[in-house]
This record gives C-alpha cells, sequence and structure tokens, in this order.
C-alpha cells in the first residue's frame, strides 16, 4: 500500500488515505456500508483499478474506487462508514482526487451518484465537482484535471 500521510483530522485524530490491492479489506468495507441494504457499486478485481482506504486512528472507516474507463478518465465510487459521512466525505474525497491525480495521469474523474440518494448528491457538489446531467437513474458530476489545480490553489 501506498499511504498519502496524516491528511486531516480534529481533535489529535490521524487520518490517512492508502491504496490498497487488499480485495477483502475493500468488500469488508463495502459490505458493512451499504445503501439502502444494498451497495452502490460492486468490487472489481484489477490491478487497473485504484482502492483508496480512508483510516482514522488505525480503523478503517471509508473506501475510495477509482475505475479507468475506456477513454483514460476514472468514474469514481465511495463506500463510507458514519465517521466519514458529511463534511469528512468531501475532505476524504478530495484526498482521494489529489491522490489521482498525483500518481496518474487521469484527466477526468466521473462520479455517478444515484438520483434516489439526495443526502449524497450534496458531497461532490461541496468538493468542486460540476454537475453534468443525468445518466441511467444517476446524477453525473465531474472534475477535470486543471479545475482540481485551481482549487488546490486555494484551499
Amino acid at each position: 500500500w501506498f499511504c498519502v500521510a496524516a491528511l486531516h483530522g480534529s481533535g489529535g485524530n490521524i487520518v490517512t488515505i492508502e491504496r490498497t490491492e487488499d480485495y477483502r479489506r475493500v468488500k469488508r468495507l463495502v459490505d458493512a456500508n451499504p445503501i439502502d441494504q444494498e451497495s452502490e457499486w460492486k468490487l472489481t478485481i484489477s490491478r487497473d483499478v485504484f482502492y483508496l482506504i480512508e483510516v482514522q486512528d488505525g480503523e478503517d472507516v471509508g473506501v475510495w474506487c477509482f475505475d479507468p474507463t475506456e477513454n483514460g478518465d476514472y468514474e469514481m465510487h465511495a463506500a463510507m462508514s458514519k465517521a466519514c459521512r458529511g463534511k469528512a466525505a468531501v475532505t476524504s474525497g478530495l484526498d482521494a482526487i489529489r491522490w489521482i491525480y498525483e500518481n496518474t495521469d487521469a484527466n477526468t474523474i466521473i462520479a455517478p451518484v444515484p438520483e434516489y440518494l439526495k443526502y449524497a448528491q450534496r458531497i461532490p457538489i461541496a468538493a468542486g465537482l460540476v454537475y453534468e446531467g443525468m445518466k441511467h437513474g444517476r446524477k453525473i458530476y465531474k472534475m477535470q484535471r486543471e479545475l482540481f489545480n485551481e482549487l488546490s490553489e486555494v484551499m
């Protein structure tokens, strides 16, 4: 695994983002944090897919999945425990996007959020992703590398 570093946290918490190829670790997080009793996305075992685990004080609390598309963009999915939701999910997601842009040649991150997950729609918007429209019952949000670089300058 690759550790980004102590990235954020409050009250002395140490929070890191780690890349993992431990698919059992990813599956435990996905299965333990379903949305409406069903996982929003399925685990893909492939070296092409990046799984980044959010770790708070030594405990796995969420996973970000970045699945490459045929044109070199990455589709982003998440499974977050209650310890990594709301503002914590926005911060974690930005850390994960930063990791992808620093470690791959990705140009665009695509976040398809099921339309029925109203509360989850706030996360990509708060993180600066741009709404692009609907596709197969999902709201599509995107972030270009150039936009991320601009946002990083003011963060």
